[in-house]
């Protein structure tokens, strides 16, 4: 099944997508030992498992499909490309398919201000991000004599262009 999800995920995510920024789809595999407990947080117990729902309620929530009331939707109607894109339309009230290509002249396209509590959350992701990807290199000692020096200079590039300023300290002292 995952070509099917694969392309919608191009509609929306990478380079060529036709539809930038409105949707952001991300695959994670629960076979992986370092995905775990993100698997268990969101009580996966079936493949494939697709969840629908804001992208801070996935940072900061623990789902269980038995809650009446949650942010984050379980996908029961998924198994094709087009049947997922059908259920997209229908909570986004849009009519994307898959067929869609990215718009030519894009650069023309006046630029919208961003929200600055957008920005904000978004910053907090990506510490949140960091955060959680240097738990996951510590934890599971993934720093080797062999990798020592590729993990620095990535550290290095991280620190030179991470969009907060507190981890810059953090990083360096690593």
């Amino acid at each position: 099944l995952q070509p099917h999800y694969e392309k919608v995920a191009k509609l929306f995510n990478g380079p060529n997508a036709a539809h930038p920024g409105r949707i952001l789809m991300a695959r994670v595999d629960c076979a992986s030992k370092v995905n775990v407990d993100l698997c268990s947080r969101f009580s996966v117990d079936h493949y494939p498992f697709l969840l629908w729902g804001p992208p801070p309620k996935f940072a900061n929530t623990k789902w269980d499909r038995k809650q009446e009331k949650s942010d984050i939707k379980l996908i029961d109607d998924g198994r094709t490309a087009e049947r997922l894109l059908m259920w997209i339309n229908k909570q986004l009230e849009s009519s994307f398919t898959l067929d869609d290509k990215k718009y030519e002249n894009e650069n023309m396209l006046p630029n919208s201000t961003s929200d600055p509590k957008q920005v904000v959350q978004a910053i907090y992701d990506v510490e949140e991000a960091t955060a959680h990807a240097l738990q996951i290199i510590l934890e599971h000692k993934m720093i080797k004599a062999d990798t020592r020096d590729s993990l620095i200079r990535f550290l290095q590039i991280l620190v030179a262009h991470h969009p907060s300023k507190r981890y810059e300290g953090a990083l360096l002292n690593l």
